[in-house]
């Protein structure tokens, strides 16, 4: 088990988060069956890099995707 998996089975949050979790995954799976894997692929892509531009604001990838 890594170290942020305990400190993530300590937060208060916790419920919220596997809520949210579990939704994404959902969300991923109908998303793959109604457009097909390349579809969610890049939204997979768009996802990471956004999350990425969080702590960078200048992120061109994400910038030239969208």
């Amino acid at each position: 088990m890594l170290k942020r998996d305990l400190y993530y089975e300590r937060i208060p949050t916790k419920s919220l988060r596997d809520d949210v979790r579990y939704l994404g995954n959902i969300l991923g799976k109908v998303i793959k069956k109604q457009e097909g894997e390349s579809f969610f692929n890049l939204v997979e892509r768009i996802r990471l890099l956004s999350k990425a531009n969080i702590k960078n604001k200048n992120n061109i990838d994400l910038i030239k995707l969208l």
